[in-house]
């Protein structure tokens, strides 16, 4: 996982030094030289399994130092919203393992009839399949449940399974 803002890596499996247990739909771990925790929006930590803010607890090499022309905006977005951490916008959480688990981006949500999902909790059910090599999922209004998503999906080779992923 990396973002424009971190001009590289924060959370992978870093082969080189080890190669960790690959587990599906898990980012793995931050990587050397990232300090990254999953918090509360008061910046406290959370427990093993439970959703919070993924943040970085201090700078690292790469990390963009400002926004052009707009210092006053990086520090309200980034270092302000949880006061002390690199807020990184993405919701996560960490198994027992240390693992971590991105769900969402904390505000990429899709409205279904009342009902708040985040994307990639549809995407990570997908990608569960063992024959799914990628998944996506986008919002679409729908005049019924104001709103709907569409999966875009590939699969690692051709199987028959349609059934059973429309379950």
């Amino acid at each position: 996982m990396w973002q424009t803002e971190s001009s590289g890596p924060m959370v992978g499996n870093p082969y080189g030094i080890a190669l960790l247990q690959i587990k599906p739909g898990s980012a793995t771990i931050p990587l050397p030289g990232i300090d990254g925790e999953v918090v509360d929006e008061e910046g406290k930590t959370v427990p093993v399994g439970k959703e919070g803010i993924f943040v970085c607890k201090k700078p690292f090499p790469g990390l963009t130092p400002t926004l052009w022309r707009n210092h006053k905006r990086y520090v309200r977005d980034y270092w302000n919203r949880i006061p002390g951490v690199y807020y990184t916008d993405d919701a996560a959480m960490k198994d027992e393992d240390g693992y971590i688990w991105f769900l969402r981006l904390v505000d990429e949500v899709i409205k279904i009839a009342a009902h708040r999902i985040g994307t990639i909790e549809i995407e990570s059910a997908l990608l569960k399949h063992p024959g799914m090599a990628e998944a996506a999922v986008v919002g679409r209004p729908d005049p019924l449940r104001g709103g709907s998503c569409v999966r875009l999906r590939r699969f690692e080779r051709w199987i028959r399974t349609e059934r059973k992923l429309k379950r």
